[in-house]
């Protein structure tokens, strides 16, 4: 059984800040590229402040956009657009970092499984 203790930096549970970090260290492993969810197709200097001008990336306040409904000034709030290929592409891309991580575990576990076989006798010899 191990009992060591699994160190965690303040950062992944502090408030607000925390998810901003989580996605941080998730784009390390995903490709960069796929935060972008939604590029704005218009500019406001061609086509006037109506339409819509602005790239959706992934961030804490997309997610809060996206996973709740509001009421503010009058209005229903409406979640950012979001392109279908690039959400796919974004799934796609925590999948194989996912299985990645996963392989790589798998490995590691078994390196750390085959070192500590290998210690084993010399930990506890065998009684004559």
């Amino acid at each position: 059984m191990n009992t060591d203790t699994v160190k965690v930096g303040h950062a992944v549970f502090g408030g607000r800040d925390a998810h901003e970090h989580k996605q941080s260290e998730a784009f390390k492993l995903i490709d960069a590229r796929l935060k972008r969810l939604h590029k704005a197709g218009f500019s406001s200097k061609g086509f006037g402040p109506d339409f819509d001008i602005k790239d959706v990336d992934i961030s804490p306040d997309t997610r809060l956009q996206l996973s709740f409904a509001d009421f503010e000034n009058g209005d229903w709030s409406r979640p950012p657009a979001i392109e279908p290929i690039r959400l796919k592409a974004l799934i796609l891309g925590v999948r194989e970092a996912t299985e990645s991580e996963r392989s790589l575990q798998a490995e590691r576990f078994k390196k750390m499984g085959d070192k500590v076989s290998a210690e084993t006798p010399k930990l506890h010899p065998a009684r004559n």
